[in-house]
């Protein structure tokens, strides 16, 4: 389970290894295995993406996070995030994947307001 103490706070610098840095802008959600950061980047500060985050993957999970992000990196369709990045930062053992913020409900708000918490 995702302890308090490891998600980043607000005003935390994240630095990936093509030399971009992303500022936590705020969180957007958090579950078991990580978290989801709101982010502005430090070099075009007039986007916002989301940035999720894994905590200590083992190798599985890390092959399966990298695949998941070259697979939608290369989809294009006006329902899914773009995404442009999927790094690791190997020391403090987190791999993370930048993508558009999309605003709006999420899901799982959505899911709670229907009838037995279900979309059919």
């Amino acid at each position: 389970m995702l302890h308090e103490q490891m998600t980043l706070s607000v005003g935390a610098t994240i630095r990936s290894p093509y030399g971009d840095r992303y500022v936590i802008e705020g969180h957007l959600g958090k579950g078991g295995f990580g978290a989801v950061y709101l982010v502005r980047d430090r070099h075009d500060r007039q986007h916002l993406f989301a940035l999720k985050e894994v905590l200590d993957p083992n190798k599985r999970e890390r092959e399966r996070f990298i695949f998941e992000g070259e697979i939608l990196k290369r989809l294009d369709h006006r329902a899914l995030p773009h995404v442009y990045k999927v790094f690791a930062q190997d020391k403090s053992r987190r791999m993370y994947m930048l993508m558009d913020h999309i605003q709006g409900t999420n899901l799982e708000t959505l899911r709670n307001g229907q009838p037995g918490k279900r979309f059919s």
